[in-house]
This record gives C-alpha cells, structure tokens and sequence, in this order.
C-alpha cells in the first residue's frame, strides 16, 4: 500500500500513521522525485486490538513524495494523517 502527494516550496506536513495490527508493520518515506529514501520505521502495538500510531516526521517541500505502508502480517488498516502548515 502507497500514497503519493505533493508539496509545494515553504509547505510543510507531518506524517502520522495509525494502525490496529499487533504484530507490526513497516512505513517508508520516499522522495518521488528523486527515488531516495528519506526514512523508514518499523512499529509494533501494545495491546490487542487497540489503535496505536507512529509519526513519520516532518516534510518540508517543494517535492513529490511517497509513504509505503506494510503490515509484518494479514490483515491490517491504515489510516495516514498528514497535517499541513507553512514555513
């Protein structure tokens, strides 16, 4: 699972992805633009059934981008809140 977006020069945005899978999952932060990987966390829940979230970190454009989202098991939802503000 990916989703790609686009900033443009002096935006900013904050990652967060929340999800419910105990047994982890993975999410990636790529420039589209340029291919290079700008980050990349692994997390995993506390408790069962219980929402939990991770924040990928501040991107800062102009640029295009791209999260890739992966469970360590099946299956799984996410949700990716990306909250905006300028320089």
């Amino acid at each position: 699972m990916s989703h790609d977006f686009e900033l443009e020069a002096g935006q900013q945005m904050t990652l967060s992805v929340y999800t419910r899978c105990k047994t982890g999952a993975s999410a990636e932060l790529l420039r589209s633009d340029g291919g290079s990987m700008m980050t990349k966390i692994d997390f995993v829940g506390d408790e069962e059934n219980e929402p939990y979230s991770r924040t990928i970190g501040a991107v800062v454009g102009p640029g295009s981008f791209t999260v890739k989202l992966k469970l360590m098991s099946e299956p799984g939802v996410f949700l990716v809140l990306g909250t905006t503000g300028a320089n």
